[in-house]
């Protein structure tokens, strides 16, 4: 989360491109990615870089001479970057006669090589780099990045209809909460754009492999390792083993994009998030040439896909993959679902953000697809999100589609999101206190039992469903600190971070106590409580996101109506597959109190009398008058 005074420097990097004569916004965010990246990968891993390009050297030149190095030497080198990772014979090229000239491009040349540098003169570059240079010290998140390519998106006007916007990224973390990827798994994001789906996901194994003792979280959830021997702000997964990292960074991590903009920018973000050669590829995965790949079993076999594919387009018939023509379609929002089900291995498991229509459509397209998920698939939840999520790009009513590929459906669990921790208009401001998206991680994990944390048994699970969870929701209290202290500098900050690990071991403490009073007594009403937050402490703190204004404790809220129901097959396949929320939300009757009816009827009787002595009064009066 970007504080106010990063904001302001954000803006004015960009207004120094629009002024300086770049007003396209994916041009201005491609030049800008290109020298953070360089500034970056100067601070991750100064031996990969020549000495004349590398920022510490140049960034000290001024005029021309500044000019003509970062246009020269420092692009000719940006250009060739990943040109000798995986060499390419001209024959293997060759041989794959459906690819696109493109594909074929990228195999014999690599992603950055056609990197154009389009900073028109040297002032220009000049205040870029020295903003550059503030924004990007080595102890800020190593997500500011995405935040800066989001934000840039949404100063401008014209980001809607380039179509380019990321998904909100406290959205992504809680499908990857939901999805839980290991560092075992092949995770993959047919539509990466920026890689935000992969970093997230590279990011949770981190986390879930890190010390709960050594985590802090901002207030939207971004979880940091703060140890003290480390000094670094990233993850650190140390309970990774040595194999299980080389695994996670080298073979874990998939993305195609049709966009070689949006290649060039994934490439380079997961290159600054620790992954020195990205799987990012560009590829039209709806097409015939990626199509045949997954039929001769080149790509495919993932065991987890994260994405929220493209959903306001159409394709031409003879662009369509052959094995995607039998859904007898050209809406690329149930092309890429079925996409999904092809690339997913048996078992494998997808959260996938779909437009409503898609639930609801009454074309044969949508029917054919949704029945597919409940009867050859399983799909397991289907979680709706409220309007206004993608403000200020879209106001599109969007839903997380969780499925696993085989099997098939006994009953689809749904949750209704109504706030997750913003405003849902176009400002988006952020509301912390307000989110339903902790409650929807906890009640799926203990809804799905191999999901659930591991300390809690089935009987506790059965006392746990007799207390009307669905009638409960977890929310936590509102931020205890506006600005990330971590990322200060400022005695004072630095003082508030050594209270907040004096608190998390006294939190841990206090954990262990209840644990025992847990196990020692029996779970009632009186002491639920104090039970949930030793339960939801425990497993929030080490496995979801949580923030670090935790330390205020949980409140538990009556809802009005419940936010989360489950319903069988059979009622879903009377309502053509219908897989809206609200279509089985169960009707929610408020009870009210009564009088006894006696006391009615006596009421109604001591009324009744004193309308009838009104009558006769006003009777009396009009015949006297007579």
């Amino acid at each position: 989360m970007l504080s106010p005074q990063l904001k302001r420097e954000i803006r004015d990097l960009w207004n120094y491109f629009w002024s300086g004569g770049i007003a396209n916004p994916l041009a201005a965010i491609e030049q800008i990615t290109y020298l953070v990246f360089l500034k970056r990968l100067e601070d991750l891993n100064p031996s990969l870089i020549p000495e004349q390009c590398r920022w510490s050297n140049f960034k000290h030149l001024s005029g021309e001479a500044l000019f003509k190095r970062v246009r020269g030497e420092v692009f000719e080198w940006l250009r060739s970057l990943d040109t000798d990772d995986e060499p390419v014979q001209e024959s293997e090229v060759e041989s794959s006669g459906d690819d696109s000239d493109e594909e074929k491009r990228e195999k014999r040349h690599g992603r950055m090589s056609d990197a154009v540098f389009l900073i028109p003169n040297a002032t220009l570059l000049r205040r870029a780099i020295d903003t550059i240079d503030k924004l990007f010290i080595p102890s800020r998140n190593q997500d500011t990045l995405g935040d800066i390519y989001e934000h840039l998106l949404g100063e401008i006007a014209e980001a809607g209809k380039n179509g380019q916007f990321r998904t909100p990224r406290h959205i992504i973390r809680v499908m990857c909460d939901l999805v839980n990827p290991q560092w075992n798994d092949r995770i993959c994001d047919p539509a990466c754009g920026t890689a935000g789906f992969l970093i997230n996901a590279y990011q949770h194994v981190l986390k879930t492999h890190t010390d709960p003792a050594g985590l802090v979280f901002e207030a939207d959830g971004t979880p940091f390792n703060l140890d003290d021997d480390v000094k670094r702000m990233d993850l650190v997964g140390g309970n990774l083993s040595t194999e299980q990292d080389k695994y996670l960074r080298e073979n874990a991590l998939y993305g195609y994009d049709f966009d070689k903009t949006m290649v060039r920018l994934g490439w380079m973000n997961l290159i600054q998030h620790g992954i020195e050669k990205p799987k990012i590829n560009y590829a039209n995965t709806l097409g015939g040439a990626f199509n045949q790949k997954i039929q001769s079993g080149e790509v495919g076999d993932f065991s987890v896909i994260l994405a929220n594919p493209p959903f306001t387009g159409s394709l031409d018939k003879d662009d369509i993959g052959k094995t995607l023509q039998d859904l007898k379609t050209n809406k690329t929002e149930l092309l890429f679902i079925e996409l999904i089900l092809q690339l997913l291995t048996i078992g494998g498991r997808a959260a996938v953000i779909v437009p409503e229509g898609v639930l609801f459509g009454s074309t044969k397209a949508h029917k054919i697809l949704r029945e597919k998920l409940v009867a050859e698939n399983t799909l397991r939840g289907v979680i709706s999100l409220p309007g206004g999520v993608f403000q200020p790009y879209t106001g599109v009513k969007t839903s997380i589609l969780l499925f696993n590929k085989g099997g098939k459906t006994d009953e689809v669990w749904f949750y209704e999101v109504a706030k997750d921790g913003e405003t849902l208009d176009a400002k988006r401001t952020p509301r912390p206190q307000e989110n339903d998206l902790w409650d929807l991680t906890l009640k799926y994990r203990l809804q799905f039992e191999e999901s659930a944390p591991a300390f809690v048994d089935g009987e506790t699970r059965k006392q746990w469903q007799t207390m009307e969870p669905k009638r409960l929701s977890i929310s936590y209290a509102k931020p205890m600190i506006e600005t990330e202290p971590f990322r200060s500098e400022e005695p004072e900050d630095r003082e508030i971070n050594d209270k907040i690990k004096k608190i998390k071991a006294l939190l841990h403490l206090w954990y262990k106590s209840l644990l025992h009073i847990q196990k020692q007594q029996p779970i009632n009403s009186e002491k639920l409580k104090l039970w949930l937050f030793s339960l939801s402490y425990h497993f929030l703190f080490a496995v979801v996101t949580f923030p670090v204004d935790i330390f205020e404790g949980l409140e538990i809220e009556e809802l009005n109506e419940p936010k989360n129901w489950s319903s069988a097959l059979e009622d879903i396949s009377e309502n053509d597959h219908n897989l809206s929320a609200r279509r089985y939300k169960p009707l929610t009757l408020t009870s009210e109190n009564h009088d006894p009816p006696t006391k009615i009827i006596s009421e109604l009787q001591d009324l009744e009398s004193t309308i009838q002595l009104k009558l006769n009064f006003l009777l009396s009066m009009i015949e006297g008058k007579k």
